[in-house]
């Protein structure tokens, strides 16, 4: 992942990069190297691009977003030349110290699993184009004493924005589980 702009060994980031090089496809050869515990979120800049991730095929276009979770299996096919992709790599396990796993439940996991390309609608673009260029102009400045913080804090908003958006393709709904079901969600 030589490509990605690492803050750290649990967060990168590739601002307009023209192809999915690094979801799976190096020199034409899927990589398992990728299949890590990463979730991979991609803001599609310019251009289209077709695949499969865990077999299930995808297609996306300008404004859309694809959110690809730990472990699964990226083959892109095709992609056209004007391809432009901005990419937040994210370790699971930071991704569990920025945000609370509870919120992501099971229908939005099933639901990414299944349908990982979420259309944007102009708002929600240009609000995600934003946080990439300012969690990019943080990557490049001067650290210092609270710039991890600083970075998490960016990242929280990202993922709750992020969220905001799941929540036009699925309801959530606090379930009223047992103590054996929050066992077991938790």
């Amino acid at each position: 992942m030589e490509d990605i702009f690492l803050v750290s060994k649990d967060f990168g980031l590739l601002k307009e990069h023209e192809s999915f090089q690094i979801l799976g496809l190096k020199d034409g050869i899927y990589d398992e190297t990728i299949k890590k515990e990463w979730v991979i979120i991609n803001v599609i800049t310019r251009g289209t691009a077709k695949g499969t991730i865990n077999g299930h095929e995808f297609c996306v276009k300008e404004h859309d977003m694809m959110m690809v979770l730990p472990y699964s299996k990226v083959e892109p096919s095709e992609q056209s030349e004007d391809l432009c992709v901005n990419c937040l790599c994210i370790s699971k396990i930071y991704m569990e110290k920025i945000i609370s796993y509870s919120i992501f439940n099971w229908d939005v996991w099933a639901l990414l699993q299944s349908s990982p390309v979420l259309s944007l609608d102009d708002k929600e673009y240009e609000r995600f184009i934003l946080y990439y260029k300012l969690i990019y102009s943080k990557i490049g400045a001067i650290q210092h004493s609270c710039h991890n913080e600083s970075v998490q804090a960016l990242m929280k908003a990202f993922m709750f924005d992020f969220y905001a958006v799941l929540g036009r393709y699925i309801e959530t709904k606090k379930s009223n589980f047992s103590q054996r079901g929050n066992l077991f969600r938790d």
